[in-house]
């Protein structure tokens, strides 16, 4: 955690050099997550994002964000034949993400341009409830899914594309692909978030 807030520190010490190449504004979107060979689930995220223009190039740029992120999901159906019964497990872990991409924005008219961009992604496990549902009847089996059977920390890489309008609304789709394996000693199946949303941005 605390290198997280120290690259975030240096981030910011960087580009208040330059202000007037330096735009933020806050952002909000639909999720639909899923962890390793589970099924999807719709969540949500919401926080705020900053983009630098480099001076050389003024289409390449450092986008960046601080997200409440809700990564929603849930197994199929397991069924054992000795009592014919069906369980499945389930959960709303919320993160603190951190995308840090390069991207490139172009213009295609007076009011409109479009981007690109890609790059990593921190993840910090904050809350969220592990669920177990059996014969129609739904039991908490945990009231802090990283306590012990999601690990805290993730990462991965991530891209998005999508729509400028008038330097101030945009409109993006993106995906955020885990590489680290979030699986405990508690419960040693393998997890990895995958993450498709679709986003709206203003900027100030």
């Amino acid at each position: 955690m605390k290198k997280i807030f120290s690259l975030l520190i240096v981030l910011t010490c960087i580009l208040s050099v330059n202000a007037q190449d330096f735009k933020f504004g806050v952002s909000g979107g639909m999720n639909l997550n899923s962890i390793t060979n589970n099924e999807n689930k719709i969540g949500y995220n919401v926080g705020v994002k900053g983009e630098y223009f480099f001076k050389d190039d003024k289409g390449l740029y450092l986008d960046m964000g601080i997200m409440l992120t809700n990564k929603n999901w849930e197994t199929p159906y397991y069924y054992n034949n000795g009592d014919k019964s069906a369980t499945k497990w389930s959960a709303n872990p919320h993160y603190l993400n951190i995308p840090i991409h390069i991207g490139y924005m172009m213009s295609v008219s007076k009011k409109f341009s479009v981007f690109v961009n890609a790059g990593p992604y921190l993840g910090v496990g904050l809350f969220g409830k592990y669920n177990m549902t059996s014969s129609n009847k739904n039991t908490t089996v945990a009231d802090n899914i990283f306590e012990d059977y999601l690990k805290r920390f993730d990462y991965g890489i991530g891209g998005k594309i999508g729509v400028e309008y008038a330097k101030h609304i945009q409109l993006s789709a993106g995906y955020d692909w885990g590489l680290k394996n979030l699986k405990t000693k508690t419960y040693p199946m393998d997890y990895k978030n995958r993450s498709f949303d679709i986003s709206c941005t203003y900027i100030f």
